[in-house]
């Protein structure tokens, strides 16, 4: 039976336990604890933690590694565990450090993405309070948001200002929060799309959807994301038109970033339905209430299969044989 490794922030604290911690993270134990139970159910011998170090100080004792593990309070977290994983020779989910590294990037995800042909907002890092006495050297409207991090930390609607007098504010809140580099970014008006792939030869590529959010500007919030709040619904991106332009660029995309085991493509649709990149995620959400399995569903595949098939093609190209696959 082959021996997996579950790191997730709120991975079960003991096999077959089912136990969570209370927490503001919304649906978050939720979600970690059912791609637990899939993994269990599916055959593997799963044994779960929330730190990092279970892999350093026990590695050879696992076969494989899935990692949902993010969001630690140091700069660059994401990347630690592919990192580590490809110094043991381990086999692992995801994608390699040095792609890891450029999703993780904002700002380089939008320089990348630019040389495949996407729109892409303009933009400026701060990374001190001192800069913050320069303007980002276009007009606004703006939007702040942090370089690196997930799930839209800490972004509220006053991360949307018209000027920069008004954004500067939130520019010095989101550096004294977190010490860390802040994006000033063009704020584009329109709404939030995103494209699930699976990856493979070929990848399977998702129906896109619409993330539409009551919030200023159709701002998608954390705690929206948490399902702590409302104002927030999904559909199906009806136009073909945009969605043929959307998946010919993400498959040049991933010709060139793979090997990918799954991601998700994030971009802005103006009124125009010019689509506008915004970032690409190598580990998305890919719970059973997530944009993931709404669209899988879609074509067809439950959620145990999508987490299923996301993980045959990891095997896959790993060359990790198993009966069940």
């Amino acid at each position: 039976m082959l021996k997996v490794l579950y790191l997730a922030n709120y991975a079960p604290a003991e096999v077959g336990s089912g136990a969570l911690n209370h927490t503001p993270e919304g649906n978050q134990p939720k979600y970690h604890k059912e791609i637990f139970d899939i993994l269990e159910e599916i055959g593997l011998l799963v044994v779960p933690s929330r730190n990092a170090q279970t892999l350093i100080d026990n590695w050879s004792e696992f076969d494989y590694v899935f990692s949902l593990l993010n969001r630690a309070k140091y700069r660059n977290s994401e990347i630690l565990v592919s990192a580590l994983c490809e110094y043991f020779g381990l086999p692992y989910l995801g994608a390699h450090p040095n792609v890891r590294a450029v999703a993780e990037d904002k700002q380089v995800a939008k320089l990348v993405a630019k040389q495949f042909g996407f729109n892409v907002p303009r933009s400026k890092v701060y990374q001190n309070l001192s800069d913050v006495n320069s303007s980002p050297g276009f007009a606004g409207p703006y939007i702040a948001k942090l370089r690196y991090g997930a799930s839209s930390k800490h972004i509220t609607e006053n991360c949307i200002q018209d000027s920069w007098a008004e954004i500067k504010p939130e520019v010095r809140r989101l550096l004294d929060l977190n010490d860390d580099d802040v994006i000033v970014e063009e704020f584009i008006d329109g709404t939030n799309i995103s494209m699930p792939v699976i990856g493979g030869l070929p990848p399977t590529v998702l129906p896109a959807y619409q993330l539409r959010s009551e919030k200023k500007g159709q701002l998608v919030t954390y705690d929206q994301k948490r399902h702590l709040d409302g104002g927030m619904t999904r559909s199906i991106l009806e136009d073909q038109a945009v969605y043929d332009q959307l998946r010919t660029r993400t498959l040049a995309l991933y010709s060139e970033l793979q090997p990918l085991d799954y991601f998700r493509m994030d971009f802005r649709l103006t009124s125009q339905n010019v689509p506008v990149f915004l970032e690409f995620n190598v580990c998305c959400n890919i719970g059973s209430k997530s944009g993931f399995s709404f669209c899988g569903e879609r074509l067809g595949f439950s959620h145990k299969e999508i987490v299923t098939k996301i993980l045959r093609h990891s095997f896959e190209r790993q060359k990790i044989a198993w009966q069940a696959f």
